[in-house]
């Protein structure tokens, strides 16, 4: 089922105060004085997935010219600044998304060009946007990426200024690797993810290089970077204790458990009634994705682009501390949680989970007693559909045995 916040559209269906709206009316005026062109400082590509293989290639600007702009393309600054709902959108409705259609087998031509070397960029690029028609008023929700600004058919795009493309995405860029090897190779130079999925989305990465939509590449960088860590995590020694810990953002709580065992990981989320992900219901939905030792082959369906996104934050902090561990996340959205922002929520609450000191327990109910007091997520239903907790109180009486 679509989010309310995407099926509405401003209609007021919630009855709450609309965030979406409220932010885009105060960007309306400027934006319709745009009529066929504009300058501004160009923050991202966005790679449309609609008509695959045939999609919309935009460049997200705001229309004016701004050392600032980086900061409406930032999800870790968004989360270190404490960006609530509103000033996200707010951010996002500032960005212009001028575009125009493109194949994503060998892709070609200056649109292509220029969103490349906006996507390798380590700052904003100034450019001059010239536009068939006038930018209509409006933002698009999408459960995966951050919400986009007014979309506006473009005619042609010009730089201004010199694109500032660090040695190490030039040279990676330029090297004979394959799309995983090259976003796994970005990351250990320390880029941050959110340019590493721009990088991907454009086809500057693998020995096939072709378009791959925004939304794809957000899951598949978390995905094969995770995947990576994952591999070294399992050579760690294990934990020695249960080691709780806990984060909110946006209306979405978590309880993180790390369990003293060989590499698992499960995700089970709770949607309340009220979210944008259950706006109409009396009961809380329950979903849940997982991997055993081995990991897993098929797309986490049920949890989708949180798995990973969940699934990156938890491995960077085993692979700081060269430890291995079963994991359960338990995420309980919350009616606050009343627009969907994107899968970099859930990648920035789970990183800085870690930015506290846990909560020590010797057995599995001690510590998940403790999870249970801080949500409201139904015991039954968490036991009923998580396998780790299974296995894991299996393997107890087994050992006791």
């Amino acid at each position: 089922m679509l989010p309310l916040c995407i099926r509405c559209k401003g209609k007021g269906l919630c009855g709450k105060p609309c965030p979406i709206l409220n932010r885009m009316n105060e960007h309306k005026k400027e934006i319709m004085k745009i009529k066929n062109e504009f300058a501004g400082s160009s923050v991202a590509p966005f790679i449309g997935y609609h008509g695959y293989p045939k999609v919309n290639l935009g460049i997200l600007a705001p229309a004016q010219l701004s050392t600032d702009a980086w900061m409406l393309d930032a999800p870790s600054y968004w989360y270190s600044a404490g960006y609530d709902i509103e000033k996200i959108i707010n951010a996002r409705s500032m960005l212009i998304n001028s575009r125009d259609t493109s194949s994503v087998i060998l892709p070609k031509g200056r649109l292509v060009d220029i969103a490349q070397e906006i996507a390798m960029s380590s700052a904003p690029v100034d450019a001059d946007f010239f536009l068939k028609k006038s930018p209509r008023p409006s933002i698009s929700l999408d459960i995966r990426a951050p919400p986009i600004g007014a979309p506006a058919q473009l005619e042609k795009v010009e730089l201004s200024s010199e694109p500032k493309i660090p040695r190490a995405i030039d040279y990676v860029v330029n090297d004979d690797l394959s799309a995983c090897g090259a976003v796994q190779e970005l990351y250990k130079r320390e880029l941050d993810v959110n340019q590493i999925i721009k990088i991907i989305s454009v086809g500057l990465l693998g020995m096939k290089k072709r378009l791959v939509p925004t939304r794809w590449s957000i899951t598949a960088v978390d995905d094969m970077v995770s995947k990576d860590l994952v591999g070294r995590i399992k050579d760690y020694p294990k934990i020695s204790s249960f080691e709780l810990f806990s984060n909110e953002y946006l209306g979405n709580h978590f309880e993180i458990l790390l369990m003293p065992s060989e590499w698992k990981f499960e995700v089970i989320e709770g949607k309340m009634p009220g979210s944008c992900w259950n706006p109409a219901g009396n009961e809380t939905y329950i979903y849940s994705d997982w991997e055993r030792h081995f990991g897993r082959k098929d797309y986490a369906s049920e949890v989708t682009g949180a798995y990973y996104s969940a699934r990156l934050g938890v491995c960077e902090h085993l692979c700081r501390r060269k430890k291995q561990a079963a994991v359960l996340i338990l995420r309980e959205v919350k009616p606050e949680y009343m627009v969907p922002c994107g899968v970099w929520v859930i990648r920035e609450a789970v990183r800085n989970a870690f930015s506290k000191k846990p909560e020590i327990f010797n057995s599995l109910d001690e510590s998940l007693n403790r999870a249970f007091s801080r949500i409201t997520l139904p015991k039954k239903s968490i036991f009923r559909v998580s396998l780790i907790m299974r296995e894991f109180k299996l393997q107890k009486k087994l050992t006791d045995f």
